[in-house]
């Protein structure tokens, strides 16, 4: 008497990814910055974010790398010449590298602020001095791709901190508080930290983004297509 192979359909397979988590997902992050997000303000502003991050590294290595996306606002003015020469104009100072004339749009800072999706909290991370990389500049890269149109690279790693910080959110090495806080995120998880800029027009907070855990772009694909290659072996026998 032949025996008879059960053969898994290409459906029933597919239907297992609900119950297969994702590679690394929690380590993979994203956030989507509007006006409307910021606490206790009527939405005003016209400009957007969007930023991609990763998180890896352990106790004692983790990083924080991440690259933005920013529309509508001019980060030559003050951004840019703090983050390659340490300097910035005077507040509401004429800059001869800005994109824009107006100076409303010059963007003052981006942080990375601790606090819940409708909550504010404390600057974790910031890409200016005094308080990050203890006075020193962090790693950063700003490619102004049109007047209002800048892609941010950078990391936040265990030397940034709130230098005299008070709470371990802020406190140097803060990292190491949020790595573990990160890295169990799940996809879908909005984790208490908000990406966060300043500009001259609104300098206490104009448009914010709360971070996200997201899968691994790709993950699911690429489990589909190896349960896909199940299906033809199992056909095969």
């Amino acid at each position: 008497m032949q025996n008879k192979t059960p053969t898994l359909t290409l459906l029933a397979l597919s239907a297992l990814l609900t119950t297969i988590p994702c590679v690394d997902a929690a380590t993979h992050f994203t956030a989507t910055l509007t006006p409307d997000q910021i606490v206790g303000v009527t939405p005003t502003a016209t400009g957007t974010g969007f930023v991609k991050a990763t998180l890896t590294g352990g106790p004692g290595t983790w990083v924080f790398s991440y690259v933005g996306d920013f529309h509508n606002y001019d980060f030559g003015a003050y951004m840019v010449p703090h983050v390659t020469t340490g300097t910035s104009p005077l507040d509401g100072a004429v800059s001869a590298t800005a994109t824009t004339v107006s100076l409303f749009d010059d963007v003052r800072n981006f942080h990375i602020h601790t606090g819940a999706s409708g909550a504010t909290g404390p600057v974790a991370y910031s890409v200016r001095a005094p308080d990050r990389e203890n006075g020193i500049e962090p790693n950063i890269e700003i490619d102004i791709l049109s007047p209002t149109h800048v892609r941010i690279y950078g990391t936040w790693d265990l030397s940034d901190g709130l230098v005299g910080g008070t709470v371990p959110q802020t406190q140097q090495g803060n990292l190491e508080y949020w790595g573990p806080i990160l890295a169990a995120a799940k996809t879908g998880d909005e984790v208490p930290l908000y990406f966060d800029i300043h500009t001259n027009l609104t300098p206490t907070s104009e448009i914010r983004g709360q971070i996200t855990a997201v899968p691994e772009a790709g993950a699911a694909p690429l489990v589909l297509l190896s349960l896909a290659g199940l299906v033809v072996r199992a056909r095969r026998r």
